[in-house]
C-alpha cells in the first residue's frame, strides 16, 4: 500500500543526519536533495495517498445513483 510505503520512507529520512545529503527519485531520474526537503516531499505525497484512499472509502459507501450523479452530472 502506498501510504505505509511513504510512512517508512519518512521515518527512515528521520533517522538520517540532517546534514546529509540524499538521492530521491522522480520520475526515471535520482535528485540529489537536502533529507528535510525529501522528507517535505514524502509528506506530500502521504496527504495525497490519504486523502485518495478517504475518497475511495467515502465513495464505497455511497448508493450508487449519487455516485453517478457526481461523476456524470445528471440529476434525474
Amino acid at each position: 500500500m502506498k501510504v505505509k510505503g511513504h510512512e517508512v520512507a519518512i521515518s527512515e529520512l528521520n533517522s538520517i543526519s540532517s546534514s546529509r545529503a540524499v538521492y530521491q527519485k522522480s520520475g526515471n531520474i535520482f535528485f540529489r536533495k537536502s533529507v528535510k526537503s525529501a522528507i517535505a516531499v514524502e509528506q506530500k505525497q502521504l496527504d495525497l495517498a490519504k486523502a485518495q484512499l478517504e475518497k475511495l472509502n467515502a465513495a464505497k459507501f455511497l448508493p450508487f445513483d449519487v455516485t453517478l450523479q457526481e461523476q456524470t452530472g445528471y440529476d434525474g
